[in-house]
């Protein structure tokens, strides 16, 4: 029989636990709480990969790519860089590029719609009217390109 600092006691024989460690019991009443710790870890993971993924990105193309202090700035800065290559690109397909402004919108705050649904307490009619605009001028563009 060894046990270990956690409490947990195996038996060396049968390679079998005898005893669980103590810290590690999962309950209904602290499931929760792991389910949290859990999500937290990944997403820690999550941002310091997207950091390290994009100063060494800018280390590569300092002129294009600027580094970054935080993932959330990360993140801004490639959104930056999609809304060039796409919302910006007259040869991308009118309809990824009305697709990537309304998400780009809707996610920095400048829409009204959330998740596919109108959410009227948080109206922005400036952001409805560059809407508008957009959607007219990018229509114009497919009829031009038919005609």
């Amino acid at each position: 029989m060894r046990e270990y600092q956690n409490g947990m006691i195996r038996d060396m024989q049968t390679a079998r636990i005898v005893k669980p460690p103590n810290t590690s019991v999962i309950t209904s009443e602290n499931a929760s709480d792991y389910h949290r710790m859990r999500r937290e870890k990944k997403e820690r993971m999550i941002r310091n990969e997207i950091l390290e993924k994009q100063n060494r990105l800018s280390a590569n193309d300092p002129k294009r790519i600027r580094p970054a202090s935080n993932a959330i700035e990360a993140i801004a800065i490639s959104a930056g860089l999609l809304w060039e290559e796409i919302v910006l690109n007259q040869k991308a397909y009118a309809r990824d590029r009305l697709q990537a402004y309304q998400e780009m919108t809707r996610e920095a705050g400048m829409s009204n719609s959330k998740n596919g649904g109108e959410n009227p307490g948080n109206s922005n009619p400036n952001s409805n009217q560059i809407l508008i605009l957009i959607g007219q001028i990018l229509e114009n563009r497919i009829q031009e390109k038919k005609e």
